[in-house]
């Protein structure tokens, strides 16, 4: 299964509060979109639960990622890498509470 690049961006900007990313605007850099590596992990997470995928533990640092582009590439990467698999699963906001946390 090849996954688009747009697939990946819906992800993203799912994350993003404002300036959207897009196949145009995808190599800019994380830092020009005030990507902190808070927001790098969260977006991971989610790339991750999206697609049913895992980043190897080595890819887990910011710096190697300077654009948007690359962590498409790398989604794409780990798709191909573990035969297709990596179909975009629908989100659901299914949050579990605690009676005594409320």
């Amino acid at each position: 299964m090849d996954i688009s690049s747009e697939k990946v961006l819906e992800v993203i900007n799912q994350l993003m509060e404002e300036n959207k990313i897009n196949e145009n605007n995808m190599n800019e850099s994380l830092l020009s979109h005030n990507i902190d590596s808070l927001k790098f992990i969260q977006m991971i997470v989610l790339l991750e639960e999206s697609f049913d995928i895992e980043f190897p533990d080595d890819s887990l640092i910011m710096d190697q990622y300077a654009t948007f582009g690359s962590i498409v590439d790398m989604v794409k990467k780990i798709i191909r890498e573990n035969g297709g698999k990596g179909q975009l699963e629908e989100q659901t906001d299914n949050y579990q509470y605690c009676d005594d946390h409320l």
